[in-house]
């Protein structure tokens, strides 16, 4: 038999946290970018990505 952990739904653990979660998501974003193995335009499309991520970050009230 499976020794598996049931979480319920009130548990912390079954929600993921937003702001790491974004902040994974950019941090991607900005490897991508800066990968050489990929063509220069796919790597300034990125930068853009970035840029646009860092601009809503910045806007968020309470940081």
């Amino acid at each position: 038999m499976e020794n598996s952990k049931k979480t319920t739904i009130d548990s912390p653990s079954a929600f993921i946290n937003r702001e790491l979660s974004w902040l994974s998501f950019a941090r991607r974003v900005l490897a991508l970018g800066e990968d050489p193995n990929l063509p220069l335009l796919e790597r300034v499309k990125f930068a853009g990505i970035m840029g646009m991520l860092f601009d809503e970050f910045t806007m968020k009230p309470g940081i």
